[in-house]
């Protein structure tokens, strides 16, 4: 059985060698890139269900993600600041330093090899962050030096796809031990869009209908190059609340990599562009657009920080503002990371050095939670909405929200389960740390608390929609009680009815001299046999209903 190993790649792709000039520097980085893209496609096309129990068809699009890049200068970035790197040492120091090519990659990771840290064995932890829609090139020359597994970068670019997807294999996501070193947050953006018209059923679910649709053509467009640039942003999901409130969940997605200078941390995070450029997603639709949508901003809560000036410190500077349409504060992440981070425990434990990020993701995923709880609140509280279905479709739009949202939650809560034995005591010791369990215990705390949270608003949006439908049964049975004493009222006014009806056919019968008979004779008889038809309709209604009466 035919086998790829991703070991046996040419040694170039060996992160310790050493380069003696310029130019054989970039040759031997276009080489590593080749050979990573080669190995992948000869994988992909030879390993199939006919002849490998490992087939590679679940990288086919990754693959082709990397076959499209090759038509780029390898060594250009399309973004400014697309790739950033964040390096924490022992003695607390934080290095950042933007890289604006494949060749500053290599350099620097080259610098560390070659620094006296590296021999003194002093422990050093790096971040590599990578904004937006990772550059074909940029994952080629990264997968390369690192050697990163293709799954890692798959993974990250698997977008909600139709079920025809040739391409679809449903292998994610991949069972915990499979992916023990990758990670995944979630986030979510809040968008208002200002408005005071009031949405009635019909219209939202045609705008919900039609959001859905365009997502679904703009993760499409998201796999045609000409439709993108490296570092636009990736939307996972889009929903629309109600007619003021959208929201985008994106991905955090994280490989931790234990090179020969530390650990490196690689961090694809879905925020790149302002939403404003890249494919047209449904935040995009001109009526809202013209009117100004945006962003409300994810608060961080952190105790006390108002009343010192420590904040200063965490201001983004002044060129790195935002200054686009659709302004997230997720953008902001990779201009100023690390500032609350305790620099020198950052440098022996990547899960600590990870600690912001977990800690944004927990509190836009509460500010997201807050945000149902307040619809939840309107749907179901005393004076909730008079259109009973259209109540009951928004419970139950927002609780399939709440059951995705609680599955991304336990899959945090599993993977900062498994984060206690980065760093060992010697380790620690060495560093002279303080205990790395109390900022880990913390955020397994607040993320449990949020799955707690989900799980309580997904139980009222079952009972919510229990007691809709609830009430929605007793108005139809005052409805059908009304129409009853309707057809009673109908019952009675037949009772005087077919005597009269009897009578006046009686009298207008071709029977000899009937016809010729006086008129008061017929109001002398219609009226008693009205009276004695009224006396047996009140004594069979007396006689029937009696068993009744008793029976109760």
């Amino acid at each position: 059985m035919a086998s790829i190993n991703m070991t046996t790649l040419p040694v170039v792709l060996d992160t310790g060698s050493t380069l003696s000039n310029d130019s054989s520097n970039s040759q031997n980085l276009n080489s590593a890139s080749q050979a990573y893209r080669d190995s992948i496609r000869a994988y992909t096309t030879t390993q199939d269900i006919c002849n490998s129990l490992f087939p590679g068809n679940d990288l086919s699009r990754f693959e082709l993600l990397l076959r499209q890049g090759t038509e780029r200068i390898p060594t250009q970035l399309a973004a400014d600041d697309f790739v950033t790197l964040y390096r924490f040492s022992s003695q607390g120091d934080r290095e950042v330093k933007p890289l604006r090519s494949v060749s500053e990659l290599h350099d620097n990771f080259n610098d560390v090899q070659s620094a006296p840290s590296a021999s003194q064995g002093t422990n050093e932890s790096t971040m590599l962050f990578l904004r937006g829609f990772p550059a074909p090139d940029w994952i080629a020359a990264i997968g390369a030096k690192f050697q990163v597994d293709p799954c890692f970068f798959s993974g990250h670019m698997a977008l909600p796809s139709a079920l025809n997807d040739r391409h679809l294999t449903f292998s994610r996501p991949l069972l915990p031990s499979t992916a023990s070193n990758f990670l995944r947050l979630r986030y979510v953006s809040i968008g208002m869009r200002p408005t005071e018209d009031k949405v009635g059923q019909e219209d939202m679910n045609k705008s919900r209908r039609d959001a859905e649709n365009k997502m679904k053509k703009y993760h499409d467009n998201l796999g045609i190059p000409k439709h993108r640039k490296a570092g636009d942003a990736i939307v996972r999901l889009y929903h629309l609340h109600n007619e003021q409130y959208f929201s985008v969940e994106q991905d955090i997605t994280i490989c931790k990599l234990h090179t020969a200078w530390g650990w490196l941390s690689l961090v694809c995070i879905d925020s790149g562009n302002d939403l404003s450029e890249g494919p047209e997603g449904p935040w995009r639709e001109s009526r809202d657009y013209s009117r100004r949508s945006g962003f409300i901003p994810t608060i961080q809560h952190v105790p006390g920080i108002a009343l010192n000036y420590h904040w200063r410190s965490m201001t983004i500077p002044k060129e790195r503002h935002l200054k686009g349409n659709f302004n997230q504060s997720a953008s902001l992440l990779v201009h100023n990371y690390g500032q609350s981070l305790d620099k020198a425990l950052a440098s022996v434990d990547p899960f600590y050095a990870l600690n912001e990020l977990y800690s944004f993701s927990a509190h836009s995923i509460c500010q997201f939670l807050n945000l149902i709880d307040s619809i939840i609140m309107v749907e179901t509280g005393y004076g909730f909405a008079d259109d009973r279905k259209f109540s009951q479709l928004n419970l139950s739009y927002h609780q399939d929200i709440l059951i995705e949202q609680a599955r991304v939650l336990q899959d945090i809560i599993r993977d900062i389960e498994s984060q206690g034995g980065s760093m060992t005591h010697s380790v620690m010791r060495q560093a002279q740390t303080p205990p790395v369990d109390i900022p880990r215990s913390r955020l397994l705390t607040d993320f449990q608390e949020l799955l707690a949270r989900t799980e309580r608003l997904t139980q009222r949006c079952a009972s919510g929609m229990n007691v809709v439908m609830n009430r929605a049964m007793i108005a139809e049975s005052k409805r059908a009680i009304s129409q009853a004493r309707k057809i009673e009222q109908l019952t009675w006014l037949a009772s005087f009815y077919i005597p009269l009806s009897f009578m006046t056919s009686f009298f207008a019968m071709d029977l000899g001299n009937i016809r010729k008979l006086p008129l008061w004779l017929w109001f002398a008889t219609s009226i008693p046999v009205l009276l004695l038809s009224f006396v047996g309709v009140r004594l069979l209604r007396r006689y029937f209903s009696k068993p009744l009466d008793e029976a109760g």
